[in-house]
């Protein structure tokens, strides 16, 4: 009878521990870019700030989707 069913704890177990590092890395990139900015001269401030504008939003949609859609 379990011919057909696929488990997925597997997927789940590695969620989870991808989930802590993933969470980790999204708020420490922004972070670290402001960082860099002061330390250096950018030469190209309209890429960093796209890049810095993106990081930001994607936070923010990550903050929505843990608070609003458990």
């Amino acid at each position: 009878m379990e011919i057909n069913q696929v488990k997925s704890d597997w997927f789940r177990d590695f969620s989870k521990t991808l989930s802590i590092p993933v969470f980790i890395l999204s708020f420490l990139i922004p972070i670290w870019m402001l960082i860099d900015l002061i330390r250096k001269k950018v030469a190209d401030k309209s890429i960093f700030n796209l890049t810095f504008f993106i990081s930001t939003i994607s936070l923010l949609l990550l903050f929505f989707a843990i608070i609003f859609i458990k």
